[in-house]
């Protein structure tokens, strides 16, 4: 397929349909680490972005039809052509990133992945995977998925139930008056759950309106 004619939402399909499959990939690891990130250990980042690089090559020859992409782990967001000043999200540093060409302003803007542990007590990790996660894609000083439409937050499901999640992150989600997260079709036990929702920006954030996708993936029988 040439990436030329390839639109924003042909280009996410592809990249929301590797991230599901790596996804379900983390799930066959032997073991996995239980914390988020630590700069002593390892991470469940870590080892996301080991298998990343290993099977990227591999889906995309499978799927002669995707485009090229490359998955950035970790890393400041690149200066946007748009910011003639600094800016500080360029200090920033989402868990991953991937540049999309808009041939449409002649520049990349970047696809920002930012991912979050789901564990007890519910009561620390919801309200971080709002305030740490959610709020990066809504607060101008992060700036998250700035110039693009939609972005992506992986959580992490280590123990727990799905729905009580789900109940508190919306929960906290409504303190900020961000719009709650709703369930794309069912429940995915050992497996990939979609949720997402439509946010709202201030106005020196573009676009205004933005599409936060969400993948769970259930860990609990990895520990």
């Amino acid at each position: 397929m040439n990436d030329l004619v390839l639109t924003w939402e042909e280009w996410e399909k592809h990249v929301l349909t590797f991230f599901q499959y790596v996804l379900l990939e983390l799930r066959k690891e032997e073991k996995l680490p239980r914390i988020e990130a630590s700069k002593a250990d390892d991470s469940l980042n870590r080892v996301l972005a080991k298998l990343i690089a290993k099977e990227i090559v591999k889906w995309q020859k499978l799927n002669p039809n995707c485009p090229t992409f490359y998955v950035e782990p970790n890393g400041r967001i690149n200066p946007s052509p748009q910011n003639k000043k600094f800016h500080p999200s360029e200090n920033k540093e989402p868990e991953f990133k991937i540049p999309y060409r808009d041939y449409n302003i002649d520049s990349d803007i970047v696809y920002t992945i930012e991912c979050k542990c789901l564990e007890h007590p519910p009561s620390k990790s919801c309200p971080y995977y709002v305030e740490g996660g959610i709020k990066r894609y809504i607060d101008s000083d992060f700036c998250y998925g700035i110039y693009t439409k939609s972005g992506l937050m992986i959580g992490y499901v280590q123990d727990g139930y799905l729905e009580k999640y789900h109940n508190s992150i919306n929960h906290n989600c409504a303190k900020h008056a961000i719009p709650t997260i709703s369930l794309i079709g069912s429940w995915q036990e050992n497996g990939v759950s979609r949720l997402e929702h439509t946010i709202n920006r201030p106005s020196d954030f573009p676009p205004p309106l933005f599409e936060l996708r969400h993948f769970w993936i259930d860990l609990r029988d990895k520990y």
